[in-house]
């Protein structure tokens, strides 16, 4: 797999040896890019990879459904699911030189405060995810979880782009 291009400065610095890094991974090529491009920057970094079940109630139909294709398609409300996500993601993450540990949570609110809490509890220098673009239907019903994030976290956010860039 080629290096994803990327500069940005100073996330070395955010990740010091030590520290610990949350990455929210959902199972997507997003996620999965946002893993490459994290062991780019930080190579050998502790990497916290966090699956989120959202609560139906809170999120009814706009989350229901991941993947960009039908046989892709899983329920977000599995814990099941969540697990085997966290888990595939630690490994992948295993793969590109980092240490990973995987976690899932089970709560009533919505990925990104979930995130932001959890980063909180876990004192991590940095939170990083993916970002999808989808402005088919179902894309538009779903909360943008980058965005929530940047917006209630008290540690700093880095976003992967569907190039493999960063903001």
């Amino acid at each position: 797999m080629a290096e994803p291009a990327v500069y940005a400065p100073g996330i070395g610095a955010l990740a010091d040896e030590g520290s610990t890094i949350l990455l929210g991974y959902h199972g997507s090529p997003a996620a999965r890019r946002a893993i490459d491009v994290l062991a780019t920057l930080v190579p050998a970094a502790h990497v916290v990879v966090a699956c989120v079940v959202e609560d139906v109630f809170i999120q009814a139909a706009s989350h229901l459904l991941i993947g960009d294709r039908p046989d892709q398609w899983r329920l977000h409300t599995d814990a099941a699911w969540a697990s085997s996500v966290a888990e595939e993601g630690a490994t992948h993450a295993s793969r590109r030189g980092l240490d990973a540990t995987p976690i899932w949570l089970d709560v009533r609110m919505s990925r990104a405060e979930a995130l932001a809490r959890l980063a909180e509890e876990r004192a991590v220098a940095l939170i990083v995810v993916g970002r999808r673009i989808d402005r088919a239907f179902l894309g538009r019903l779903r909360r943008d979880v980058a965005a929530e994030l940047v917006r209630i976290s008290a540690k700093p956010v880095m976003i992967v782009g569907r190039d493999g860039s960063v903001a």
